[in-house]
């Protein structure tokens, strides 16, 4: 996950410095959009980041544990 967030960061400053710069003279509303699109994902980042709370819920015997103990032993 870390190396997905990096790889934001990093495209979304090359949008600043590079693209955003040359796109303003061609298509402003281009800009406008992106610059949108860009606030979205820094939004979603610092969602990544914040604890997520789950709940599982079922009868027994439908694999609750199972998928708790297979999500464990994969991180």
């Amino acid at each position: 996950m870390a190396l997905r967030v990096r790889s934001t960061r990093a495209l979304s400053v090359w949008f600043r410095k590079k693209v955003k710069p040359f796109l303003s003279n061609e298509d402003p509303d281009k800009v406008t959009e992106l610059d949108r699109e860009f606030a979205r994902l820094e939004e979603r980042e610092k969602q990544l980041e914040e604890p997520l709370s789950v709940c599982f819920v079922g009868g027994a015997g439908v694999g609750k544990s199972t998928l708790i103990n297979a999500v464990v032993a994969g991180g």
